[in-house]
Formats: structure tokens, C-alpha cells, sequence
């Protein structure tokens, strides 16, 4: 059996390498797409709206869950060590600590996942949307409008007359939008 001291030194050693990575992937983590890596070899990312309603065995058995269980695991190891329990008993209240703290762990960084929003325009879905022209569009050439996106965010695009040349002021709608540059018919 190792000594109090040993198990102590274990139970710590523990606790501050999983928490080191802990605190590391949640300071500089994926951002908007949270990726996880799982034990079954394969690469996730978190989507806006939680991915899917179930919780999967990889779900649970990933990287980050794994971390916050060596975190409760030592710190419960060494709390009871240094209570004066054996090693079997603290290893027993560690086990059941790191389990402990990876379920919490793991349904807060999904509720996280779950409140995370995307406000990345859609440029397919300004099609349809009314604009207004605030740089002459020529027969030919390119000019730009600017219009509200579907946050209401205000946007300037690249534009592309189907009717002509258009002057600066003019409404105009926007009949489809391919690499950043609209196509836009006059309003009548």
C-alpha cells in the first residue's frame, strides 16, 4: 500500500492536469463550432442547436468529460486521503467524484451548446428582399446596394443590373446572390 503522502501527491498531480486541460480547451476551445475529440477515434463539432436530441455513448466518453472526471477524481482522492482513509476507500470516493463531476461537466457544456446561436447571413436567403442601390449600377458593370439581412443587420453587397443601368437611390430587389454579388431587377 503507498504511503498517505504518496496517494496524496497522485490525487493532485491528477487534479491539476485534468484541470489544466479543462480550463485549456474551454479558454481556447473551438468557439462558435465547439469540436470534441471522443475515445472511439472520431471528431465532433457541436451545433447551434445541440446536435441531436439523444445522448450517445460518444457523447459521454469524450475528451473533455474524461478530463473533468481526472479533475473530481482527484480532488475527492485527495480529500479523503488526507481524512485518513485508505487507498481503496479514496480511490472508491474518486471514482464516484469524477463521476460526479463529469455529469456536471458534460449537461453544462450542453446546455452551453444548446443557447449558442449562428449569426452568419445566409446570402441564398436574400433572394426575394427589397434593396435600395447606393452606388450607380452601369449596363454592364457592377455597383452595390445595401439592404437588411434576416437579423436585420444592415449589409452591402455587390450588384448585378437585369434591367439595365440603374441609378443611385433606386429600389430594387434582389433576384439571386452567387459569390457575394447580387443580381437585381428594378421595382416598380
Amino acid at each position: 500500500m503507498p504511503s498517505a503522502s504518496t496517494l496524496f501527491t497522485i490525487y493532485l498531480v491528477l487534479a491539476i492536469i485534468g484541470a489544466s486541460f479543462t480550463i485549456f480547451s474551454f479558454i481556447f476551445g473551438g468557439g462558435a463550432e465547439d469540436g470534441d475529440v471522443h475515445f472511439d477515434g472520431h471528431a465532433d463539432a457541436s451545433h447551434p442547436d445541440g446536435g441531436s436530441s439523444g445522448i450517445t455513448l460518444s457523447d459521454l466518453l469524450s475528451l473533455r468529460n474524461f478530463l473533468m472526471f481526472l479533475v473530481g477524481f482527484g480532488a475527492v482522492g485527495m480529500e479523503m486521503t488526507s481524512a485518513g482513509y485508505n487507498a481503496w476507500q479514496s480511490s472508491f470516493g474518486g471514482v464516484v467524484g469524477g463521476i460526479v463531476l463529469a455529469a456536471i461537466g458534460f449537461l453544462f457544456y450542453r446546455m452551453i451548446a444548446k443557447q449558442q446561436g449562428s449569426s452568419v447571413t445566409k446570402l441564398g436567403a436574400l433572394a426575394g428582399k427589397q434593396a435600395q442601390v447606393i452606388t450607380s449600377i452601369p449596363e454592364d458593370g457592377y455597383g452595390e446596394i445595401r439592404l437588411n439581412d434576416q437579423f436585420g443587420a444592415s449589409i452591402t453587397l455587390m450588384a448585378l443590373s437585369k434591367d439595365g443601368p440603374l441609378s443611385a437611390g433606386s429600389c430594387v430587389e434582389v433576384v439571386a446572390v452567387v459569390a457575394n454579388a447580387a443580381t437585381v431587377k428594378k421595382v416598380a
